[in-house]
């Protein structure tokens, strides 16, 4: 598009300089019309320059008919000023001419006029005829001098009209020449529409380009910001699956350490029962023994001996009922044996076998303690297999979310600039249409891992849940982290401190009362070791306050549930 700005200014330019030249030269062929005035930029500048043109053209007509009627009323009056000096001289020019029938009485009025003024009074003939002779040549000179005057005056008169007849053709000529200048006008007005619509157009294509060009920069922009969000959350989805996996690891120490104390267990549990056997061999082998002995004995009290082993001799092995101790007779019954040299040796040999029983029960005891917080961490390690299961569907379902988006803008893109690549002669009509392909189209909400945000209240849930610190209670076996809970339910707030216990006692409630109907939130499993260092208590209060969070959500989606 940028490309296609550049070539549609590179031909403005060009089109507006070939417009201007046309126009100088329009100009040109209108006589009376500025060359200075700029090229119109659209229609309205066109009619206003147009408006401006005819009223200079009017102007000038009035201008110059004004001058034309001035130098005709000059004319005028310098005509009856000649005509005025003509009618003198012709006035002198008849005082002074013969009469009509030639007889020269003119001059001779005159001449007896002057005689009469003189007082009438008689010259001498001599005297007078001198006088006539050079009053009729003084006459003549007069009358000639007269006559080249009138001459000289009516021509002066004749040119005066002729130059007011061609001041009168100068006026015709004035009035045609400004109707010509208006049906010039009015024959290029067309051509002048024209060039400035062509020249609008060009101008209309490059500002909707550039309307464009803004507007995929504008949702280029709206797709980087919302690339990065994406970025950081996979990153951070990156870190949680490094934290998860590092979870794993150390549960797959565990767990390796675990079968090897149950191992251990195993070869002490062999080992136990071999003893017992032997234990049990060697009662049996002293018994004998200690009847044998009795046998030599013949007096009566014997008997009571025999009777005494008879039943302090019903053993039975721990293993085959699982009891709490071995049934061994007690000491009074062992009383009669005091007597002989025995008895002190299998006093203390049944108190022997009786402290190998209680060894044996604690070992016992501790096997199967071992043996269940192995089941209990095989199991928590299978929640941890399915939650970085779960963690590896969110990453793949993500990144194909993120494969999508970014498909479907280059296909928009594709779209938009195929629809951009037309001719720009298609007027802005056309225009306004790819604009409407540009439409704003929002990224998907990608699941957010509850991670990324402990605290959440807004105006559908108004519950705020979190857990900001932990406590270390008590001292020695009783021992126990208690956690801060802090529950904000529009102005009202409480705080609570619970034990880890009392999560898991909530979690088991929940899971009874609303297993079938919902699926609970994962739940911190229990620790057997290393439950009190900080990284862990961390780490585990931070899930149990995501696990609150979500269980409250979960229970609010839920009719029968209070919330």
């Amino acid at each position: 598009i940028q490309d296609e700005i550049r070539l549609l200014r590179s031909e403005l330019d060009l089109s507006t300089t070939q417009a201007s030249e046309n126009w100088r030269s329009l100009l040109s062929l209108i006589s009376g019309a500025r060359d200075d005035l700029p090229l119109p930029k659209n229609t309205a500048d066109l009619e206003n320059i147009v408006e401006s043109i005819r009223q200079q053209l009017a102007d000038r007509k009035h201008a110059q008919l004004a001058e034309i009627h001035e130098e005709r009323q000059s004319i005028a009056g310098q005509i009856e000023a000649l005509a005025e000096k003509q009618k003198l001289l012709q006035s002198f020019a008849d005082d002074g001419s013969p009469d009509e029938d030639g007889s020269g009485d003119g001059r001779s009025n005159r001449k007896g006029r002057s005689e009469e003024a003189s007082g009438g009074a008689p010259s001498d003939e001599n005297g007078s005829g001198d006088k006539v002779s050079s009053d009729d040549s003084d006459n003549e000179e007069v009358s000639t001098l007269v006559k080249g005057r009138l001459a000289f005056v009516g021509e002066e008169v004749r040119k005066l009209q002729e130059e007011e007849q061609a001041l009168g053709r100068k006026e015709d000529d004035v009035e045609v020449g400004w109707r010509h200048n208006l049906d010039t006008l009015d024959s290029l007005l067309p051509l002048l529409e024209s060039m400035v619509e062509d020249l609008d157009k060009l101008e209309g294509c490059i500002s909707e380009k550039e309307q464009d060009v803004a507007d995929i920069e504008s949702s280029v922009n709206q797709c980087d910001t919302k690339v990065k969000g994406i970025v950081t959350e996979k990153e951070n989805l990156e870190q949680q699956l490094l934290k998860v996996q590092d979870r794993k690891a150390d549960a797959d120490v565990e767990q390796k350490e675990l079968k090897t104390s149950l191992n251990s267990l195993d070869d002490k549990m062999a080992f136990l029962a071999q003893q017992e056997e032997d234990i049990l061999d060697t009662l049996k082998e002293q018994r004998q023994r200690v009847e044998e002995e009795l046998a030599q004995y013949s007096n009566g009290n014997d008997h009571h001996i025999l009777d005494a082993l008879s039943n302090g001799s019903q053993l039975s092995s721990p293993t085959g009922g699982h009891n709490e101790s071995f049934l061994l007779s007690r000491c009074d019954n062992l009383a009669p044996l005091t007597s002989s040299p025995m008895s002190n040796k299998l006093h203390h040999s049944s108190w022997d076998l009786h402290g190998l029983e209680e060894k044996y029960l604690i070992v016992e005891r501790e096997l199967e303690a071992r043996r269940k917080a192995f089941q209990s961490e095989c199991e928590e390690t299978e929640n941890d297999n399915v939650y970085l299961k779960q963690l590896r569907q969110m990453e793949i379902k993500h990144q194909e979310e993120l494969l999508e988006l970014i498909k479907e803008k280059a296909e928009n893109m594709k779209r938009r600039n195929s629809g951009l690549n037309t001719p720009p002669c298609d007027g802005p009509s056309v225009l306004p249409g790819r604009r409407q392909n540009i439409t704003s189209r929002s990224l998907p909400i990608l699941p957010t891992h509850p991670y990324l945000s402990f605290e959440h209240g807004t105006e559908e849930c108004p519950i705020r849940i979190s857990i900001p610190s932990y406590t270390l209670r008590g001292s020695g076996s009783n021992a126990h982290i208690e956690y801060e809970v802090k529950v904000v339910v529009m102005d009202d707030s409480w705080t609570l401190y619970r034990r880890y216990k009392r999560f898991r006692e909530l979690h088991d409630y929940m899971k009874l009362k609303y297993g079938r109907k919902v699926t609970l939130p994962y739940f911190p499993p229990k620790l057997l070791f290393g439950n009190k260092s900080q990284r862990l208590v961390e780490e585990r209060r931070k899930m149990l306050e995501v696990y609150l969070i979500e269980l409250v959500n979960t229970c609010r989606r839920d009719l029968s549930c209070p919330l």
